[in-house]
């Protein structure tokens, strides 16, 4: 794969969170191997080790608001709750799609003690 390719193919996948800058060591590292695979993926592994015992080093994951598979999915859950309760096998106020997906009950970390 070239240079402008490998650009390519992180812009289209990380669109407007990819900074040049952020990859260029790594890009200098792949490139600076002359194809020897075995040296590129060792300057990456190096730089990765370096990013892992990097103090203050903050990761920060954008929020997936735009997945239509994710959209998809509330909306089926969201409809099989309105079937439910029409059905009467939810009795009461319906639950969120948050409520179904985290119960308050699972969120309480207790002891279990197994016999």
């Amino acid at each position: 794969m070239t240079l402008p390719a490998a650009e390519k193919w992180l812009q289209d996948l990380l669109r407007d969170k990819y900074v040049y800058k952020h990859w260029q060591e790594a890009f200098n590292a792949i490139m600076g191997a002359e194809g020897d695979a075995t040296q590129a993926v060792a300057g990456v592994e190096r730089l990765a080790q370096a990013a892992l015992h990097q103090t203050g080093l903050t990761i920060k994951i954008p929020p997936c608001t735009d997945l239509p598979q994710l959209a998809a999915l509330e909306e089926a859950l969201s409809n099989s709750i309105k079937i439910l309760k029409l059905c009467n096998q939810i009795i009461g106020l319906p639950p969120t799609i948050d409520e179904v997906l985290d119960p308050k009950e699972e969120q309480e970390i207790g002891v279990s003690i197994c016999i």
